[in-house]
């Protein structure tokens, strides 16, 4: 039994909530215009890049590598993907942090 559409379910759910978040994060940034606003934009639209990044990789690139490239194999240069869209997800991450740190800093700050 072949679970492949899973990781296409999964990725769109996470591509979903992702782009979700982005238009949130832009309305916030349309409205204050403020650094917390443009940390969190920054960070869902990395967010977003990457699980398209992930659906193109299993959709696409893999079979395409490893039939064309590599032949029979189950590891090659693709792994590439995963240390990109990681160090996509780390400065998500840390954009995110500190947002929510500037941002409680200016409210404490206004009280």
């Amino acid at each position: 039994m072949d679970l492949g559409f899973l990781n296409y379910v999964y990725w769109g759910v996470i591509t979903v909530v992702s782009l979700g978040c982005l238009i949130a994060s832009g309305i916030m940034l349309s409205r204050t215009r403020s650094r917390p606003a443009i940390l969190a934009t920054v960070a869902f639209g990395l967010f977003f890049l990457q699980s398209l990044g992930w659906i193109l990789r299993i959709a696409w690139l893999d079979g395409f590598i490893r039939n064309r490239l590599m032949g029979d194999q189950t590891f090659g240069p693709w792994a590439i993907n995963a240390c990109c869209c990681g160090l996509l997800q780390v400065i998500g991450f840390v954009c995110l942090i500190v947002a929510i740190w500037q941002a409680l800093a200016d409210r404490a700050e206004s009280v």
